[in-house]
């Protein structure tokens, strides 16, 4: 048998182990291009949107500078520069379906042990012109038949409540969507810091840290109208998404309590129980 004249190596093995790192070689080219191709796609700094720069034009004095003593607003005459996002429970409140044992660890548990879905149904919609003009009666750019849950630890007892919305298809399946130009999610916050009263600081850390790294949650100021019947309550959030798992390699990530309005995100939490 012919061997080479360096190594002793049979050269049909030879070539056969060249062959197989030439095939390996090529494979971890692509996926390195695929994989750099989808982040660069996904985090681009250069394609992250800043909600104040990108509608510098809108015009800030388009919008409610005070409301009704119980919160509600005439659908008919109210507007806002703001991207507007209305959700209908069909009059169902909310369940708050947990007692914290302790407020340090945040410890929970079931209010009734037979209960442990936190999610009701909502019926949503968005409108957000190109004109920054919204009123509750435009047509929504984007309508879903998700769910909503309460959000957070101890800002569950707050008077401004945070709430986690997932998006589904017709058919009860999770449904991701860029929604007010954020990448595609199917799980959002609507997340506010009553304990903000600059309602500025999480939108700001966010948009500076998305300059810095792309990983960052991108962040939507937007104003929240509750539909109740026939009413429609007027809440001040907004729009995030949540940090994914692999955005930081899995490592541990808390949330801090955003502000203003509600940001709309990808829920973390989601994905980790998961």
């Amino acid at each position: 048998m012919m061997r080479s004249r360096d190594k002793g190596i049979p050269l049909k093995k030879s070539y056969t182990v060249w062959i197989y790192s030439i095939i390996v070689a090529i494979v971890l080219i692509v996926f390195v291009i695929v994989f750099t191709k989808e982040k660069t796609t996904r985090y681009s700094l250069e394609t992250r949107t800043i909600q104040h720069i990108e509608d510098a034009d809108a015009n800030p004095n388009i919008g409610p500078t005070e409301v009704n003593p119980d919160g509600t607003v005439d659908p008919e005459t109210f507007e806002t520069h703001l991207p507007l996002f209305v959700i209908d429970t069909n009059g169902e409140e909310v369940p708050d379906i947990y007692d914290v044992l302790d407020s340090d660890t945040q410890e929970r548990v079931f209010k009734d042990p037979e209960v442990t879905d936190p999610w009701i149904d909502v019926t949503m919609y968005i409108v957000d012109n190109d004109n920054d003009v919204n009123k509750i009666t435009d047509e929504p750019y984007f309508s879903n038949n998700g769910k909503i849950k309460l959000r957070g630890n101890s800002s569950r007892k707050f008077a401004k409540k945070q709430y986690g919305i997932k998006l589904l298809k017709k058919n009860g399946e999770e449904l991701e969507y860029p929604l007010l130009g954020m990448d595609a999610d199917e799980d959002w916050i609507l997340c506010n810091s009553i304990l903000d009263a600059s309602y500025l600081r999480s939108y700001v850390a966010y948009n500076i840290g998305g300059l810095l790294n792309p990983y960052t949650p991108e962040v939507r100021f937007c104003e929240v109208i509750r539909k109740n019947g026939d009413e429609y309550e007027f809440k001040l959030y907004r729009r995030q998404r949540p940090i994914r798992p692999d955005d930081y390699n899995g490592s541990d990530i808390r949330f801090g309590q955003s502000d203003l309005l509600r940001i709309l995100q990808p829920d973390l939490s989601e994905k980790r129980q998961s």
